[in-house]
Formats: C-alpha cells, sequence, structure tokens
C-alpha cells in the first residue's frame, strides 16, 4: 500500500512558499533525491549533535581521530559523514549514490532535496578561529529526518554533551519511539548509541552519564535492538577498529544493500 501525505501546506509558517507536494514525494509515496524517485526505503539513519566540539574544560580534548591518527571529525557533523563514509568504503564498496540512498545524514541528503538552500559564510559558534563555514538549510528538515526514521532498520545517534544537551536531539529520540510504537512495534529494528564522549573532560554530565545512558538503552529496548559503541579519545587504536568493524557489522545484518535501476541518473 503506498503511503498517503496529508495536511501539506504550499507555505510556511511566515507565508513563504513551500515545494509542492509532487515537487517532494514520488509515486510510491517516499521523498525524492535530486528530483527522482527513492526505490527503496533508508536503511540507516543518522541523528548527530551538529556543533563544533567545544575545546577546553568542558567538551572535548582535541579532534576524533581514527585508529591511524588522522582527524575525522572536529564536529558532530563530521563524525556522522564519517559513519557513512564507512559504510560506504566498506559495505556499499565505494558506491557513493548508494550512500545517499542507504543512509541518511540531513547534512549530506539534504543538499538533494527538494527547498533547501546554501548558507554561506559564516562561523561556527563555539570558535572564532573557524574559517567562514557552509550549511545546508531546509524548512522541512524534521520531515525528511522523521521519515528516515519510519524507513531504517538501523538508527544511529551520536552521542556527546552537545547532543544531550540539545533538546531538538532529544526529541528526535523520544520521537522515533513514540512512532515506532504506533507504527512498526512488531519488526526489531536495531539501535546503535555511538558515543563519542571525551571522558576526561566530560564535566557536564559527570557520574550522571552511565545511568543516563543506561536509562536511554532501556527506553529503547522495549521496541529496538540496542547496541552501544564507544569510539572517543580514550580508546586505543586497537579498540577503534574494533569500533568500526562491529558498527559496519550491526548494520549488515539488520539491512539491505539495494542497487539502483540501470535507467536512473546518479544524484
Amino acid at each position: 500500500m503506498l503511503r498517503q501525505w496529508t495536511s501539506w501546506h504550499d507555505t510556511d509558517q511566515f507565508g513563504w512558499a513551500q515545494p509542492k507536494l509532487f515537487d517532494v514525494v514520488g509515486g510510491q509515496g517516499r521523498t525524492k533525491l535530486d528530483g527522482f524517485e527513492r526505490f527503496h526505503d533508508y536503511q540507516v539513519a543518522v541523528s548527530f549533535p551538529g556543533a563544533d566540539f567545544d575545546k577546553g574544560a568542558e567538551g572535548h580534548r582535541a579532534d576524533l581521530t581514527d585508529h591511524t591518527g588522522a582527524v575525522i571529525a572536529s564536529s558532530g557533523t563530521e563524525m556522522a559523514e564519517a559513519l557513512r563514509q564507512w559504510l560506504v568504503q566498506g559495505w556499499l564498496e565505494g558506491d557513493e549514490s548508494l550512500g545517499l540512498t542507504h543512509a541518511f545524514v540531513c547534512s549530506l541528503n539534504l543538499k538533494y532535496c527538494e527547498g533547501s538552500v546554501k548558507a554561506q559564510n559564516f562561523r561556527h559558534y563555539s570558535s572564532s578561529q573557524h574559517a567562514p563555514a557552509t550549511a545546508i538549510l531546509n524548512e522541512n528538515w524534521a520531515m525528511y529526518l522523521r521519515e528516515s526514521f519510519l524507513e531504517a532498520r538501523v538508527v544511529v545517534f551520536i552521542i556527546n554533551e552537545d547532543w544531550l544537551d540539545s533538546i531538538p536531539c532529544n526529541q528526535e529520540f523520544e520521537a522515533l519511539l513514540t512512532r515506532k510504537r504506533r507504527f512498526r512495534p512488531e519488526v526489531r529494528d536495531a539501535i546503535i548509541f555511538f558515543d563519542i564522549t571525551d571522558d576526561k573532560f566530560n564535566k557536564r554530565w559527570g557520574a550522571k552519564l552511565p545511568q543516563l545512558k543506561e536509562g536511554m538503552a532501556y527506553q529503547a529496548s522495549k521496541y529496538f535492538d540496542t547496541y552501544e559503541i564507544t569510539y572517543n579519545h580514550q580508546c586505543t587504536a586497537e579498540q577503534k577498529q574494533d569500533a568500526k568493524g562491529r558498527f559496519e557489522d550491526i548494520v549488515q545484518r539488520y539491512c539491505t544493500k539495494h542497487t539502483l535501476p540501470s535507467d536512473l541518473g546518479e544524484p
């Protein structure tokens, strides 16, 4: 049965014109990418704190590095993009187009969604030393994200102090559980809590953090198989390799790899 979209508004809350529904949604009821129909569901969706890592007394000691010592992330956004790149390089055999159709990371996928705009030449709030940044903005970003939550077999929450302090991030977790309870309670999908919290600088949450994560895992376990992966400054190179491998293994265990129809252009 095809999905049905109701209560679509042609203007936003400020009266600005919105894309038409048929520009956003394809014939199968899935949102489009770069104007093309998506022929299968997203398999992975990622919730992450977008902010730069706050270095110093609170937050992170430094940028996150991989097992070789190379920097892979200086923000939650970059960590989410790194996770998707792991899947592209391994599970999806280097195919970037399959990365877009299989894994929803809003900083990447929204570039190909109707109604997105690019904001350039502003600084990240956490450091005046950063070069001017670029962001992809979309009035309907929450709709795209929550659609991916409904479709995905694996939902990843990248956890650090910024995620824990973020009301929208916490609401994403609560919304996922609510929708799962209402729409697909019988299917055991997976949640991965991907913890990048820097133990050395965990000042805001301290001893409360393990208790908080335990509570989140308990709530999620009512509807999902739950996994926790730690990837932080305290991990050794071997532990980081193991974490990467475990992440990829979980995704492949739950998700289906699809191929694009030969007549479909690349996003």
